[in-house]
């Protein structure tokens, strides 16, 4: 019963990791499929939209070049866009072990797929470092949208870091302070040191 029950244990997990191989191709899939043709582009992100703004997006989509008409080489598509290989996932560099022998090798298998869904923000940034440099002329920032989970912060830090202590100018939307979420991202690029002036959300 024992030696039964290892082998099925294994055999779950690779039936799991089986399934697990399509999902960056589902994923894909799902964003190539997003229709925006009835998306508006709204007035109030035209009107701070500047011919030097850079755009630093986690959007996958082509929205911003699309519906804004955002020139190409001022937006930095930071986890890839439609049509490329995209990047998601978690900052967890922790093995996922049970240590439970009834498991046999399933830690092995599922090792593997936390390994594949790791999300190297580094490699990203190192990817982008041209984009990143330029964060040194910034003046103002606007948050449209960006969460800022965690393991995301690292932007954050870099981008700070680019800065150089320099004061700014901190934007965020209306949901934003409708979510009651202002307070919880000030502390966080207060985390970062980012030194900053908030001014009214748009």
């Amino acid at each position: 019963d024992i030696f039964r029950q290892i082998h099925s244990n294994e055999d779950l997990a690779n039936a799991y990791a089986k399934s697990f191989e399509s999902f960056s191709l589902l994923f894909s899939r799902w964003i190539e499929n997003i229709d925006m043709s009835n998306i508006v582009a709204q007035e109030k992100y035209i009107n701070v939209f500047s011919p030097d703004s850079l755009f630093l997006t986690f959007n996958y989509t082509n929205l911003l070049e699309i519906l804004y008409g955002i020139p190409k080489e001022r937006i930095c598509h930071i986890h890839g866009k439609v049509g490329e290989r995209l990047i998601f996932g978690h900052n967890n560099k922790d093995e996922p072990t049970n240590g439970d022998l009834m498991y046999g090798d399933a830690d092995i298998v599922f090792s593997r797929m936390h390994r594949s869904l790791y999300k190297n923000t580094r490699q990203c940034i190192a990817n982008h470092l041209d984009f990143f440099k330029k964060f040194s002329e910034v003046d103002e920032i606007y948050f449209l949208g960006w969460k800022m989970s965690e393991v995301d912060e690292e932007y954050l830090e870099y981008i700070s870091a680019m800065l150089k202590g320099k004061s700014i100018v901190v934007h965020f939307t209306k949901h934003d302070e409708k979510k009651k979420t202002i307070k919880e991202k000030n502390a966080k690029l207060q985390k970062h040191k980012m030194n900053f002036v908030l001014a009214n959300n748009i």
